[in-house]
């Protein structure tokens, strides 16, 4: 929780020094307030990249694949990869304010791996998001052409988790996956380009929490039962967006 909070404050602060900037566009300040250019329905897709950290630990265990003891951290590494997408939304302005509800969906190529720190190079340990969704709402402060806004959310995302021994008398590979849970924010910045096609960019901080990861078991080439925390923080993505906006003047 107080990862999230720290994380609205900081994309609060930089939206509002983005403002006067951007209100010197509109002569007068009048435009935005005298119609609403921003109001309407959109489609559009968006293609970025994101870099994150995701954290292993170990919860419980009846194998002796794993060189460590229930609630040991047993590694961690680098998740990065491209990302490419759709998104849908609804704006509604009032004034020069643009307030809007967003859901979108992102294939993903996010990919990390490590060995434990235990053992280099025996237990390999690998982390797959295959698929990010999330519905955000977003608030905004507009001129005629420009809009800038933050963004704040639920996420969720497709986890793929997969074990390898190589060394012991228990070699195999073993994988999962699960559905986490998080939040998504941070600011973007859009123009208008005509009065449909829409232009942006938009940075994105996601946090998909952790959850438990169940590896091996009977009838799998792991013996035993591996349950690993899995926490998948602090992903940071970098989108550029192209929409299009069916307006309500």
């Amino acid at each position: 929780m107080t990862r999230f909070i720290s994380y609205i404050l900081v994309c609060v602060f930089v939206t509002i020094l983005d403002r006067p900037v951007f209100a010197a566009d509109t002569p007068g300040g009048s435009n935005a307030a005298s119609n609403a250019p921003w109001t309407g329905v959109y489609i559009g897709g968006h293609i970025g990249f994101g870099a994150g950290r995701t954290r292993w630990d170990n919860e419980s265990t009846t194998s002796a694949v794993p060189d460590f003891g229930p609630g040991a951290h047993i590694t961690s590494h680098r998740t990065n990869g491209f990302i490419v997408g759709g998104h849908l939304g609804i704006n509604y302005q009032l004034g020069a304010l643009v307030f809007g509800i967003e859901p979108e969906y992102s294939g993903a190529t996010l990919h990390g791996k490590s060995s434990s720190n235990l053992i280099p190079g025996d237990d390999r340990y690998s982390t797959r998001i295959r698929g990010l969704f999330s519905a955000a709402a977003r608030v905004g402060y507009a001129t005629d052409k420009w809009l800038t806004y933050l963004k704040v959310g639920y996420a969720s995302g497709n986890v793929k988790t997969r074990l390898e021994d190589h060394t012991g008398v228990e070699q195999g590979s073993e994988s999962n996956s699960e559905l986490h849970h998080g939040f998504i924010m941070g600011p973007g910045l859009e123009y208008m380009l005509g009065s449909n096609i829409v232009l942006g960019a938009e940075y994105n901080y996601l946090d998909l929490g952790e959850k438990k990861h169940k590896l091996g078991g009977a009838g799998t080439s792991l013996a035993g039962t591996i349950v690993n925390k899995v926490d998948v923080g602090g992903i940071h993505r970098l989108n550029v967006r192209v929409s299009y906006l069916f307006n309500w003047q």
